[in-house]
Parts: C-alpha cells; sequence; structure tokens
C-alpha cells in the first residue's frame, strides 16, 4: 500500500515540479479509481484519484530543494487490491495499486 522513491537534486533556488503518468488497477463499481496521497520527505504536497492513464502534477516548494540533497517521495495507495479479488483473475494475488509509466522533475 506505499512505495517510495529517493531521488537526488541538485541546489536549486526554485520550486519545481513532480510530473507523472500514472495508470491504476480499478473496477467500476467496486472501486472507481486509486486514491493516491504523494508525500515529500514525509510532506504531502498532492492527493491524486488515479484511473485511466492520465498525467499527474504537484509542486514541490523551494525550501525542498533549496540545498540539494536527496527527495524521499511516499505513495500512499490505501486501496491496492489483487486481480483475484476484484474477479479479474483466479491465481493473481499481487496487491497492485498504480502503475507508473513517467516520472519527471523539472523547473
Amino acid at each position: 500500500n506505499t512505495a517510495v522513491l529517493t531521488v537526488p537534486v541538485p541546489a536549486s533556488a526554485q520550486a519545481i515540479t513532480l510530473r507523472m503518468k500514472l495508470h491504476s488497477l480499478f473496477k467500476e463499481p467496486d472501486l472507481p479509481s486509486q486514491p493516491v496521497t504523494v508525500l515529500v520527505n514525509d510532506t504531502k504536497i498532492a492527493d491524486w484519484e488515479v484511473k485511466r492513464a492520465a498525467n499527474f502534477t504537484a509542486p514541490i516548494p523551494e525550501r525542498f530543494t533549496k540545498n540539494g540533497g536527496t527527495l524521499t517521495f511516499t505513495f500512499k495507495i490505501p486501496k491496492a487490491v489483487s486481480p483475484k479479488d476484484l474477479g479479474n483473475s483466479k491465481d493473481d494475488t499481487r496487491a497492485l495499486g498504480i502503475c507508473v509509466f513517467n516520472f519527471e522533475l523539472s523547473r
């Protein structure tokens, strides 16, 4: 239900933007989308509702980048579920939430 990604960043006096292309495991009406909470260094920066493949963005304030170093992104996916539990598979018991196609940090 949680994924963590650690990324080194150079020092910057500007805020940066997180851009991601995501898709989710969903099944209407039982699970119409996957809620995703995004944190940077334990501070929430976004709440997303992920369904079909789409682009998502979140600003990352300058206070996180001014000294450079490492940013730790935490993605909380509380409704991750297995395809088996949704009735989409007989055998696939992996808890799935989102699929990441793209991850980008930019000014």
